[in-house]
This record gives structure tokens, sequence and C-alpha cells, in this order.
């Protein structure tokens, strides 16, 4: 991370974390960090006057973070035509207390608020495909075929600044009752991760040497591999 980014994001206070504020942060690093260890984010928008949402995969880059669609349908004309929330959560665990009630998940998320900017140009969402491959698969892209004018045509790329952005965190057992509970009971988290399974391959092409980059990712987490994206 360069030393020039500032300390916090300006974050406004309609975009701000209300409930247990404690565990909001606007800090770059730690919101850089949440982005960069997931893969799909969800969308929101509003069309025809009724909230929509979708899952989509994602990168950032530097101050922004990065999503495609199909050029033409109802998603790419709401990013093309107003606001839309994107959310990252990564579920870290399951906290279990003495209650019901005092049972919790401990989790990473980030919300981002803002107007999507359309990325214009065959070469410009080249490039940007390009970023996405290189975080998440890298070396793979140079084994490709080249991308046609035809499959660049009817792929929309937009981004959003991290302007108006929060992360939230929890990382901490269940609330504590203020006294012993008189029924004895296991408590503690459960924490939980996804990971890499053994690659399986097509069986309608003839077979093919797996990538040293592909055997690495097994057993791995999710976002094993992945490149930062400042």
């Amino acid at each position: 991370m360069s030393a020039n980014i500032q300390k916090i994001y300006p974050t406004t206070e309609a975009h701000r974390v209300k409930r247990i504020a404690c565990r909001a942060s606007y800090a770059p690093e730690v919101i850089h960090a949440i982005l960069d260890s997931g893969y799909v984010c969800h969308i929101s928008f509003i069309e025809a006057d009724l909230p929509q949402i979708i899952p989509m995969t994602y990168w950032r880059n530097g101050e922004h973070v990065y999503f495609h669609s199909a050029a033409h349908g109802r998603f790419a004309n709401a990013c093309r035509s107003g606001d839309v929330a994107l959310s990252v959560t990564l579920m870290d665990g399951l906290v279990l207390g003495h209650s019901p009630m005092n049972h919790s998940v401990n989790f990473r998320s980030v919300i981002l608020h803002g107007r999507p900017e359309v990325i214009s140009g065959r070469e410009s969402k080249r490039g940007a495909m390009r970023e996405f491959f290189r975080q998440t698969l890298p070396g793979r892209w140079e084994t490709l075929r080249d991308v046609r004018d035809d499959e660049i045509d009817s792929t929309a790329v937009f981004r959003l600044s991290l302007d108006q952005v929060a992360a939230k965190v929890r990382n901490e057992f269940s609330d504590h009752e203020g006294y012993m509970p008189e029924t004895p009971v296991w408590t503690g988290t459960l924490p939980c991760s996804t990971v890499f399974r053994p690659p399986v391959p097509d069986p309608r092409f003839p077979p093919q040497t797996l990538p040293d980059y592909l055997a690495e990712f097994v057993g791995k987490p999710e976002f094993f591999g992945r490149v930062d994206g400042a």
C-alpha cells in the first residue's frame, strides 16, 4: 500500500455503521484486506421501484472495485443509470454461547455505495479482465486464446470508487452474561473456511497436464493465490 493513501475513507454519515459501531472500520488496509480475500459480492439496485440483488464475481484494483456482466440487460442498465450497493461477507465461524440468543457469527464484511463508472473501449475492458485473471488465477491469462472483439463487445465492465465504504468485523467469543449460568454447557467458537478441492478435468476434451499454478490451490483457503489488488 502506498504511503499517500488516506488513513480512513471519507465515508459520509448516511453510509457509516450504526449498529455496534465499535466493530466498524474505515481504514484502507482493513477494507482492502477483506476485499482481496473474497471472490463473490452481492450488488443491490432498484428496478421499476422494486429492490433487486445479484451475486457477482469482483476484483479490486487500487481504489476501485470492478465487476462485469452482460452488456445488455437489466443489471447493466441499472448500473448505467443509478446508484448501487455492493457487499462482501466472509464467514469465519459460529459463536456458541450459554443461551440460544447468545450465539452469533464471526465475520468480516464490507459495504460500498456509489454510482458505477462504465469502462469503455475494447482495450480498456481487455485490460480490466486481464487484471481480474492476474489476481484470481495468476499465469492463466497468458495460456488462453485471445479474447475476440465480439466477446468484449458483449461484456460490460464497471467499477465503483472506494469512497462511501465501510467494513465491519466480529472476531470474538459470545457476549459475557455477567454471571455463571446454572446449566453447564460448552461455549466457544466453531471456526470455518472454504477451501479449494482437487481440480476436475472436463471429459469433453483431450487430457492435459494439470498446470502447477492450479495444483498449488488444492486444500488451500478460497483466497489462496489471490494477488493483492493494490
